[in-house]
């Protein structure tokens, strides 16, 4: 078994850690998302690939670009996971949109998947229970991953993953995110504490107007409103109520990085150069 270590995997572990609360678990998500891709954000289905005549990179900028349009209904697996069937790819193409990162981008992608994960809340508690390595990874595989090449037996196997998930699981096992987890509770009106503060201290940091309380832990109307703006300014559903989108959104928005992927404006007119920016505002803009 060929097998080389990502060197970003460290981060994904900590991400996944904070909604599955334990190394087996973890470990089983990640040896099959080796599996599937390497853990490589921009990979493209190699058959693809060929038949599409792009690399990852081109393919991914395409995208990005809004050169290719047909990234939904292609067919093509892509990204972290895969992500094959049009409803997920559509979402995570959304999910990107509204952060304004690459649909490539490596911790977009990882939020997306957490979101995904926390839908399916029996294969959440699989890997929460899980007591050992092969037990979590077969519990992603069978009832989440479902890859028609395993599940046919036409290519791979179960015992190929899990002796993946079992190197993640030796370098990683004593790794935790520094007591945080994720819940993804509702916080509205009337909502209190570390994990409003949190919401509030981030939106400040934005730019946000928090009113002369600030962030004081307490979601009250200014809170919400401030919330509502947000909300409207990324293209989500504007209620004022931070869900589990609102708050992943807020979390890649508000992380401290710089151009993920390029925007090309030659031939564009003006106007057209000027709406491309304002979408895609942490691109680097190639003439």
């Amino acid at each position: 078994m060929s097998f080389k270590m990502p060197e970003h995997a460290g981060a994904v572990w900590k991400a996944l850690y904070a909604l599955i609360r334990n190394p087996y678990g973890v470990a089983g998500v990640m040896g099959n998302l080796y599996a599937e891709s390497g853990l490589i954000a921009n990979n493209l289905q190699n058959s693809y690939s060929k038949s599409l005549g792009m690399t990852d990179a081109e393919y991914t900028k395409a995208v990005d670009t809004m050169d290719y349009l047909d990234f939904v209904t292609d067919g093509a697996g892509y990204g972290i996971a895969q992500w094959t069937y049009s409803t997920r790819k559509q979402n995570l193409l959304a999910f990107a949109r509204a952060c304004r990162t690459s649909v490539g981008d490596l911790e977009t992608q990882t939020v997306f998947l957490i979101l995904e994960l926390n839908n399916y809340s029996y294969v959440l508690k699989l890997l929460r229970e899980a007591d050992s390595v092969k037990a979590a990874s077969d519990a992603f595989l069978f009832y989440f991953e479902k890859p028609a090449s395993v599940l046919n037996g036409t290519s791979g196997s179960s015992d190929k993953r899990a002796a993946y998930s079992e190197e993640f699981y030796n370098a990683f096992k004593e790794v935790a995110p520094d007591g945080k987890t994720i819940d993804f509770t509702v916080l509205k009106r009337g909502s209190k504490g570390d994990a409003v503060r949190e919401l509030q201290q981030k939106l400040d940091a934005l730019g946000y107007d928090l009113g002369k309380a600030g962030a004081d832990g307490v979601y009250g109307a200014q809170t919400a409103a401030v919330v509502r703006t947000f909300q409207t300014d990324y293209g989500l559903v504007a209620d004022g109520k931070a869900g589990a989108f609102t708050q992943c959104v807020l979390h890649i928005v508000s992380d401290e990085h710089g151009a993920t992927y390029q925007v090309t404006i030659a031939g564009l007119t003006h106007t057209e150069a000027l709406e491309l920016v304002a979408k895609y505002p942490n691109a680097e803009i190639v003439n």
